[in-house]
């Protein structure tokens, strides 16, 4: 009992760490760095207090499918050392970090355990998700193209800009799939918390988070949104109904109902952004006290012309970057940190450095970062763990289904909705995030209920 408790310690810090590392008014200060060291040294401990125990551990589905990942990431770095191999030792942590204490050590829990855990857990990641997402819905007043240089001289932007609401977050879509996560977070505890004024704080959390989600304009986050609506809906609706027609015709009905109004929000998008140029036309008129301004704001809606030209925001080109890189080294990749060095070796002229933005250090999908980084060995491993875990949830189903189901269900939704991320981000493995770090939970929730350890 003492172990999981110091577990769930680590869980917590490291949650509250990641969430306040995704803030952009946060994440440049010298809290953050020495959070950072604090947290590696955390899980380290922990990583090795397992080891004395590893006969416990065994036999979790995926085990030694993990540790091949690991061991392959480990290659991959040590045979591309001249790219450089600080960064990659640190991956190397923070990934052993989640596949081993989010998800290995799942094996210390009951569902009640769990259920205890994820009231904790649940509740202030929403509460912290709310109150990021209010400031960052006030910035669309004030937060205009907001840009500040912290001490490190990293310019951060933040705000509204490019025709989309960024808010506290460095990045929109970052914001939206976080929030994604704090959406369903809140249908479980609204089965949990049963009193009149905690479900009104959850449903008015709910609106500030879903406006949240509309003024982003991500299409990540909407996509998320209808696939975890679909299986939630239809899973809980068969469990009540043990019906798969009502279940289906539910489910659909409910997600088109949400993913239409999510994008509804795209033409009330496009007259915000009217309404925040001419207010700043306004105010530039004002402090400069002029009776004719040219207005020094004569910009697109920036997202709206990119999808115009590329309906895949340049993905389409990145990925194709990353297959160019694959080539190059198809058995056992170059390394994910070193994906810019290899690259302005190697392949100067690919895209993710020749581009209008910025060098790509990431191919913003999972499948295509794994065999770049790993190459045909790594992305082999990965497959045989998504096969290995259907299997083992297709054999448990009965098993699972006798269980508290509410913690399965939302467990899935979660590694669903951030494996469909993970085709748009690099999610699941190389990124250090509030996302990666509630897939990995979520998954070690689940193949630790589907797991007959009788």
């Amino acid at each position: 009992m003492k172990f999981q408790k110091i577990i769930f310690i680590y869980k917590l810090y490291m949650m509250i760490y990641l969430l306040a590392a995704f803030n952009g008014f946060l994440n440049g200060g010298i809290l953050i760095k020495a959070g950072s060291v604090i947290g590696a040294i955390f899980g380290a401990a922990l990583l090795v207090f397992m080891l004395f125990r590893w006969k416990r551990y065994w036999k979790m589905p995926n085990f030694i499918l993990c540790i091949l990942f690991l061991v392959s990431y480990m290659l991959s770095s040590l045979m591309n050392i001249k790219y450089g191999i600080t960064e990659n030792i640190q991956e190397l942590m923070w990934m052993a970090c989640q596949i081993g204490v989010l998800y290995i050590a799942g094996r210390e829990y009951t569902s009640q355990m769990m259920k205890a855990e994820l009231k904790i857990l649940g509740s202030v990641y929403v509460v912290w998700c709310t109150a990021a997402n209010i400031v960052s819905l006030t910035m669309i007043s004030w937060g205009y193209e907001y840009g500040f240089t912290d001490a490190q001289n990293y310019t951060h932007w933040l705000g509204y800009l490019r025709g989309r609401l960024w808010g506290v977050y460095d990045d929109p879509n970052h914001g939206a799939t976080i929030t994604v996560i704090a959406i369903f977070m809140m249908l479980y505890l609204w089965g949990i918390f049963q009193k009149r004024w905690q479900r009104v704080c959850i449903a008015a959390s709910m609106v500030i988070n879903l406006l949240y989600i509309g003024f982003s304009n991500s299409r990540t986050a909407v996509v998320c949104i209808g696939c975890g609506l679909l299986c939630w809906c239809f899973l809980h609706t068969y469990n009540q109904k043990k019906s798969a027609v009502k279940a289906v015709v539910f489910s659909l009905a409910v997600t088109a109902l949400a993913v239409g109004g999510l994008s509804a929000f795209e033409p009330i998008n496009v007259q915000l952004f009217k309404s925040v140029q001419d207010q700043m036309v306004k105010k530039i008129e004002k402090s400069n006290n002029t009776e004719t301004v040219k207005s020094p704001i004569k910009k697109t809606n920036a997202r709206r012309n990119e999808l115009k030209k590329d309906v895949s925001s340049g993905r389409e080109d990145i990925w194709k970057s990353g297959i160019e890189i694959m080539g190059t080294s198809p058995v056992f990749g170059i390394s994910f940190r070193n994906i810019v060095a290899y690259a302005e070796e190697n392949l100067p002229k690919t895209y993710i450095l020749n581009n209008e933005v910025v060098k790509y250090d990431s191919l913003h999908n999972m499948f295509v970062d794994v065999v770049v980084s790993q190459g045909i060995i790594g992305i082999l491993i990965v497959f045989m763990m998504i096969g290995n875990t259907i299997r083992v949830m297709w054999k448990s189903l009965s098993r699972l289904w006798g269980k508290d189901y509410s913690i399965i269900i939302f467990s899935f939704i979660i590694v669903v909705t951030m494996t469909v991320a993970s085709q748009f981000y690099t999610y699941l493995f190389y990124l250090h995030a509030p996302q990666t770090f509630f897939f990995w939970l979520c998954m070690g929730y689940l193949m630790t209920l589907a797991r007959d350890w009788d």
